[in-house]
């Protein structure tokens, strides 16, 4: 049995906007935080978080590629394309025992875990982005839920001595419905920020309220096909809610695109279109949204 202490041991795979959030929350948590590198240039790296006005830095050790010591529990913040090939990047590290749990964006990856594991999945409404300087700002703080897609559990060990120890995190034992519904959230918000340039605060204004209101209406009928009603018929209010609560956030998508990045549409709306139970829905804006941020482009150089 591992003591309380090794419990509050995490490695960090993926420091951009929120694994560095949640690397500063879990070390304020008295967890020690290990961040793996993708090179052996840096023995310790430090951290800068920008939140609610005040400028906190930590600093964390380093983990090689080469590094040997096995993990007992992965934090996978990378974007969702990167998660498979990240996991198994660092496969040889793991045990069977190994915790894993993926905080990202999407669905449709680690669903082929090495030695038989089971990804935990987290999901939270905080809002984080990338400074240009370098520094992690943080622009909205929300409520980050964690559990075990399809298994109702107590709350394990690791969970009550590390993150349930953070501020608005909870144990979700239906988490799948929660990371559908942040699913559907992004799909509303990510693309629309990303194809107009614009901060999530301004999908409030009139003038971007025709395409929120077609937009919802198509990702909740998505839903609906998929069996999520609950997700579909509170979507309206929980893209509202979101918007302001990180009305100054610049959303994962539009930080990729202005950074000249890949985004993540595939594992957002693309995945929703491309759902079994969707494929025989139209939903005409999701695909032009697509279509636009895959080319690049912004979308009133496509629509109507």
């Amino acid at each position: 049995m591992p003591s309380d202490a090794a419990l509050r041991d995490w490695h960090i795979l993926g420091a951009g906007a929120i694994g560095t959030l949640f690397a500063h929350r879990l070390a304020n948590a008295g967890c020690r935080v290990v961040l793996l590198s993708r090179g052996d240039a840096e023995a310790r790296r430090t951290l800068t978080l920008d939140s609610g006005g005040l400028t906190r830095q930590h600093t964390f050790p380093m983990s090689p590629p080469g590094d040997p010591t096995p993990i007992p529990r992965l934090l996978v913040s990378t974007k969702a394309a990167a998660v498979d090939p990240a996991i198994h990047s660092i496969c040889h590290r793991l045990q069977a025992h190994s915790t894993v749990l993926v905080l990202a964006n999407g669905m449709g990856f680690a669903s082929d875990l090495p030695l038989g594991l089971t990804a935990f999945r987290g999901t939270t409404t905080d809002g984080a982005w990338r400074h240009p300087a370098g520094h992690t700002v943080q622009a909205g703080s929300g409520t980050t839920r964690i559990g075990l897609p399809g298994v109702a559990m107590a709350p394990p060990d690791w969970f009550r001595d590390s993150w349930g120890r953070l501020r608005d995190c909870q144990w979700d034992n239906a988490v799948e419905t929660t990371l559908w519904r942040k699913l559907a959230i992004n799909c509303v918000i990510n693309p629309l920020t990303a194809a107009y340039r614009c901060r999530n605060g301004e999908l409030a204004s009139a003038t971007y309220r025709p395409l929120l209101t077609t937009l919802c209406s198509e990702v909740s009928a998505a839903c609906r096909a998929a069996g999520r009603d609950s997700v579909a018929s509170s979507l309206r209010e929980d893209v509202l809610a979101v918007i302001h609560s990180t009305a100054q956030n610049r959303s994962s998508m539009l930080q990729d695109v202005l950074g000249g990045r890949p985004t993540e549409i595939d594992f957002i709306n693309g995945y929703l279109i491309g759902h079994p139970a969707v494929t025989g829905l139209e939903l005409p804006l999701n695909r032009r949204l697509i279509r636009a941020i895959t080319a690049g482009q912004q979308l009133e150089d496509t629509w109507p």
